[in-house]
């Protein structure tokens, strides 16, 4: 990982970008690709670009100790999360149309996140697929069965949360 005034040469093209929807908003992040593609972004929000940053370098540390869970998400869509001590911290940047293609792109963040720079200023945007007014609690998950692999779980339960985005 390197800061934004960190080592201009870098093996990855990826990156992490802080947004929200004004300069005095809450701040969230993506990582992205290096064509840009949203390959996975963090679920909470913080009060600032510095607290964002912060969040970013906690979860690269304990990347090792992060659960994948992996859930579908309407008709053949799959979705994957990362979670920390039962808490999701990262979800997918968007529905995959084939598990494997999930599992995939969670092991691509996994693989990119550690060396990806983190870019210190804001883009404001109200795009609307940076918000959603639905969340997927991970939190009751359901423990598998025996004969269900660990990172499987049943169809997700949706709620709505008052900042629309927020899943703690």
């Amino acid at each position: 990982m390197t800061d934004d005034v960190g080592d201009a040469s870098r093996a990855s093209s990826f990156h992490f970008q802080l947004y929200g929807p004004a300069p005095t908003a809450a701040v969230r992040w993506r990582l992205l690709s290096g064509n840009n593609r949203d390959m996975g972004r963090g679920v909470a929000a913080y009060r600032d670009a510095e607290a964002c940053s912060a969040g970013i370098r906690e979860i690269l540390r304990r990347l090792d100790e992060l659960d994948p869970v992996f859930i579908p998400d309407g008709g053949n869509a799959w979705r994957w999360f990362l979670r920390y001590k039962g808490e999701p911290v990262v979800s997918s940047g968007h529905a995959y149309d084939r598990k494997v293609r999930c599992k995939e792109g969670q092991l691509q963040f996994l693989r990119h996140a550690s060396d990806a720079q983190i870019k210190g200023d804001i883009v404001v945007s109200t795009a609307r697929r940076w918000t959603t007014s639905a969340a997927i609690d991970l939190r009751d998950a359901v423990e598998p069965s025996p004969g269900q692999a660990p990172s499987v779980l049943p169809s997700p339960r949706r709620t709505v949360t008052p900042s629309g985005s927020v899943l703690r």
